[in-house]
């Protein structure tokens, strides 16, 4: 791994543990579509000249630093909401067109909610699901 890519690596690790920090005052803060809105960077052409970080390192990282022990109590949100805000802030930042899902699926008389990020249409940073669920809001 090249001096340049650690750094950047860093960077990210930072990034991303300190946002998912604020995550818990920021949805407290606002609306979640005023949340997205401002967690979408403004669109740039993927990876020019900013970094050498791909979609598949990032994909790797972001999810390990949000199941960090500390995320792990009432105060955050649940690991699949944190990981894909976390993924998408990141993503975008990053230049790439990534979408931000939310769903739910009825199991019984329990409804499930997930959440989850995609890029040119394939999920991002996701074990094989069954996709039984419906998405009910997608950003943007």
């Amino acid at each position: 791994m090249r001096v340049r890519e650690r750094a950047e690596i860093g960077w990210l690790v930072a990034r991303v543990f300190w946002s998912t920090c604020l995550l818990p005052l920021e949805m407290r803060s606002t609306s979640l579509p005023v949340l997205l809105q401002r967690m979408t960077s403004r669109p740039r052409s993927p990876g020019v000249g900013v970094t050498s970080l791909t979609v598949e390192r990032v994909s790797r990282v972001v999810p390990r630093i949000c199941q960090n022990r500390l995320f792990r109590n009432g105060l955050f949100p649940r690991a699949c909401v944190r990981q894909s805000l976390a993924l998408y802030r990141t993503l975008t930042g990053l230049g790439y067109p990534a979408v931000i899902h939310f769903g739910v699926r009825k199991e019984g008389d329990t409804l499930t909610c997930h959440s989850w990020v995609t890029l040119d249409g394939q999920v991002i940073a996701e074990r094989p699901s069954d996709g039984r669920f419906e998405p009910v809001y997608s950003y943007p």
